[in-house]
């Protein structure tokens, strides 16, 4: 397990050496979030033989399931954890 830490005064971002995690509790804050990204360059999905998955980014939620979209590079234990796989 690698240490984790809190970006400055924002609890709602937590980071290790490889991933970091931005919270939000509703759709209009996730989408500012995804926009800023986007904005960046990095790609929310990508289409494979006309399915759908997480690209350089995944939304996870803690009492939802991702089951419309797959993750390559991301393992999610629902309600718990998402971690690289």
């Amino acid at each position: 397990m690698f240490p984790v830490s809190v970006h400055g005064s924002d609890p709602t971002i937590w980071h290790d050496q490889f991933l970091v995690r931005f919270g939000a509790m509703n759709l209009p804050d996730i989408n500012v979030w995804i926009s800023h990204f986007e904005i960046q360059g990095l790609k929310l999905l990508k289409k494979v033989d006309g399915n759908s998955y997480y690209c350089d980014m995944a939304l996870v939620g803690a009492f939802q399931g991702n089951d419309n979209v797959r993750c390559e590079w991301l393992e999610i234990e629902p309600q718990t954890a998402a971690y690289i796989e």
